[in-house]
Order: C-alpha cells, then sequence, then structure tokens
C-alpha cells in the first residue's frame, strides 16, 4: 500500500464545507479503481472536545520525527517511502486501509482553515492552500516535511500548490468596483488595494522557489505602495503605515507616547475587541446517547422528550441543543431548545471512493471524558466539553459532528436529521 497526506488550506470554514461536500459526492475519476481517498476537515466551529480529540490524533499521526518512526509493528509496506514506513504504526492509518483493502494509493487529505498553520507540530507530505497573505504561506509552508528537513524533491515536482485566485477573488470577479479580497484573513483594506489578485502576478518568483521567511523581513521594493506591487510589499506597507504612522493608531500607541504608554494595555484593546464586527454565542450540544447512558437521576439533569415527540424522524431524537449562557443561569432541565439555530444535519456521501477520517462520535467522547472526571456532574461535563462557539448568524448553523458546524444556505432542503 502507498500512502500520502496532505494538508489542504482554506481561508475559511464556509467554503472549506463547500469543498468537502462536494469532494465527498464527486462522481469517479480513472484513479478510483485503485486510489481511496480519505477526508477530514479540520477547523474552530467543532465542538470543543471533538475538535480537542482530533488534534491530539493529528499531533500523533503527523509527528514524522525518525525517532518515533523507527520501530515497526505493522505488516503494511510502504516501498516508496520505507524512511517514512513508521506513518503504518498508527491505528487510524491501518483501521482506514483496512477498510478498503482491495486499494493500493490511498490518500489522506486535512482539509483546514489557518488554526492548521500556526502552533502545531503537524508534518504533511504536499500541500494545496488558497492564498491570503505572504505571511500565511511562509507558516503553511512550515508544515510540508517539517520533521524531514533532508527530503528533497524528485524531477523538480512541486509538493505545495497555490491556488491562482482565493475565494473572495472569485466571487468579486464580475462586481466592477476594486475591494479587498485578501482580508479576513489577509492584509489587503482600503488604502492598500492591489492591481491583480492572480498569484501568479503577485508572487515572486524567487519567492515560489524557496518558501521561507525572508520575504517578511526583508522589503524588497522601497517605492510608497501604488498597488503595483507584490502580496509581500502589501504586507510590508501595511505594517509600516500602523508602525511608523504619524497619528496614533491601535498598535503605535504602546510607544508613540511615554506618558500615556501605559494606558494603551486595557484601553487599545477596548477599541478593538476581537471579532467585534462578528459577536459570538455559545452553544451546547447534548446527545441523547449520553443521557441514556450515564442513567444519572438528579434535579439537574433531566431527559427531555419535548423535542422527540414533536418530531418523528429519529434522527431528531440525537441532539438537543441549548444556548450555553441559559443553560449556566437556570440549568439545562429549564433551558429551552434551539434546534432551529443550530440544526443537526447528515452531510450526504454519494462517491464510496471518499471516505469520512478521523471522525468521532459526540456520546463516546463525553462518556470517557465523564469517566476521566466522575467527580464532574454530567451537566457540568456539558458546560464545559460540549461547547459550540460561532457567531450570530439569522440563517442558524448546520451541525454534522463528523465535520462540525457551518452556515444554513440552504444547502439541504431535505438534509435534517
Amino acid at each position: 500500500h502507498h500512502v500520502s497526506i496532505g494538508l489542504i488550506r482554506m481561508a475559511n470554514i464556509q467554503p472549506l464545507m463547500n469543498i468537502a461536500i462536494a469532494i465527498l459526492n464527486l462522481a469517479d475519476t480513472p484513479e478510483s479503481a485503485t486510489t481511496q481517498y480519505h477526508l477530514c476537515c479540520y477547523h474552530a466551529n467543532q465542538v470543543l472536545i471533538l475538535r480537542s480529540r482530533l488534534e491530539k490524533n493529528l499531533d500523533n499521526i503527523l509527528s514524522r520525527k525518525p525517532s518515533q518512526n523507527s520501530d515497526l509493528n505493522s505488516g503494511f509496506n510502504n516501498s516508496n517511502h520505507s524512511e517514512d514506513a513508521g506513518i503504518f504504526n498508527h491505528d487510524a492509518i491501518n483501521k482506514a486501509i483496512n477498510n478498503h483493502p482491495h486499494k493500493k494509493h490511498h490518500v489522506f487529505i486535512v482539509l483546514a482553515t489557518p488554526v492548521a498553520e500556526v502552533g502545531r507540530d503537524h508534518d504533511y507530505d504536499w500541500a494545496i492552500v488558497e492564498p491570503s497573505s505572504m505571511r500565511s504561506l511562509i507558516q503553511l509552508a512550515g508544515r510540508v516535511w517539517r520533521h524531514r528537513p533532508d527530503n528533497t524533491i524528485a524531477n523538480n515536482i512541486p509538493n505545495i500548490s497555490i491556488m491562482q485566485y482565493n475565494i473572495r477573488a472569485l466571487k468579486h470577479n464580475n462586481q466592477g468596483a476594486k475591494q479587498p479580497v485578501f482580508t479576513m484573513p489577509g492584509f489587503e483594506q482600503a488604502g492598500f488595494l492591489l492591481n491583480s489578485h492572480d498569484s501568479a502576478e503577485i508572487i515572486r518568483a524567487s519567492e515560489l522557489k524557496r518558501i521561507d521567511a525572508l520575504p517578511r523581513i526583508s522589503k524588497v521594493s522601497t517605492e510608497n505602495f501604488d498597488g503595483t506591487h507584490y502580496l509581500s510589499d502589501l504586507e510590508h506597507s501595511v505594517m509600516m503605515d500602523l508602525m511608523s504612522n504619524e497619528s496614533t493608531n491601535v498598535v503605535n500607541g504602546y510607544w508613540q507616547n511615554p506618558q500615556t504608554s501605559n494606558r494603551s494595555h486595557v484601553h487599545l484593546s477596548s477599541l478593538t475587541p476581537f471579532r467585534k464586527s462578528s459577536p459570538q454565542t455559545e452553544y451546547i450540544i447534548q446527545p441523547e446517547g449520553f443521557k441514556r447512558a450515564l442513567n444519572k437521576n438528579s434535579d439537574n439533569y433531566e431527559y427531555r422528550d419535548e423535542y422527540k415527540h414533536e418530531h418523528k424522524d429519529e434522527h431528531h431524537q440525537q441532539y438537543s441543543m441549548f444556548n450555553a449562557q441559559q443553560v449556566k443561569d437556570i440549568g439545562i432541565a429549564k433551558a429551552n431548545l434551539v434546534n432551529s439555530t443550530i440544526k443537526p444535519t447528515q452531510v450526504p456521501m454519494s462517491n464510496p471512493h471518499v471516505t469520512p477520517w478521523l471522525t468521532d462520535n459526540l456520546t463516546q467522547a463525553l462518556i470517557d471524558t465523564q469517566a476521566q472526571f466522575p467527580e464532574l456532574s454530567p451537566t457540568t461535563i456539558l458546560i464545559r466539553f460540549a461547547v459550540l462557539t460561532v457567531y450570530e448568524n439569522q440563517n442558524g448553523w448546520l451541525f454534522d459532528e463528523r465535520f462540525g458546524c457551518w452556515r444554513d444556505e440552504g444547502m439541504f432542503k431535505d438534509g435534517y436529521c
């Protein structure tokens, strides 16, 4: 068997989920006869305990350090990459392969947002990235062959691919007026707009040949920014405008006036609160199986069945959704259900050659956590670990525990379960 593990990095969760659903429902390709694709979604809109367990699995699998891969316990053979045969020591890899033993090639894909870029000691074989900033590209490049610095490219075949345009550029392509597209995340903004959003035109060939931190450290262009510059020049110009601006702003205020800089630690952060434009709300997701498995007799932990009677479809009984603050204030027994805001959903999957990977079961995750912390009540377990944090959205959210949560854009008219 031949195995490859790669990262597809998207800038935002919504297009990530659109792509995930498209991949899971692709038509057959000539490669399907010999290749199985295993897809994992990794982003912030996931229940806390499920994201934590996913990250733990990824940390384990994507540690490709030679000292950790020297003990080979598996019967599988990776003839192309014998020095990395330790990847077959992981149950999550072997189980996926055993489910499709007739396939020779297995491609494991982590479809992720920028959460995969910073603070993760992960080593991928390859990556595909939606461009948003030069800083992001550098961070992502640090996750490819991270633990295998002696690896070299065979036949000059690249192992990092940058999309020609990002999703925002494609959406704004026919709108005429120039708008920032390398934003949220990215540096482009009013006053700092690029004339082109084509990756081939705004990233220097030298910056692509060897992706390292040099473009962030050394500024190539000394001219004032006029929109014709490269992506790295844009970032230098924005940072210079913030740090060297004669007017006080939320960045240079820390050192602009020594007499008042001490106040900046509180005042400036209050002027620019994190996610001010998109207030976030915490929700608690309670799987019915968790209540039945524990069978607790508590005044503050009662079996709720009004949602079961309201819907005949058995899948509607799987989850009860609550506003987290209301649960903290009045208890879960009295809290109102908000299943019309966080909507249990099953993503359709029609392509047998693409299977979800590293998925978890919320009920089992909570039962394991309860066993780990027996002194905590089931309600406390839910409040601490079954939390989902999303920003306000008038159309509500869809939730599939295998993939997380994403905005309801009418994707599935009959897809609720």
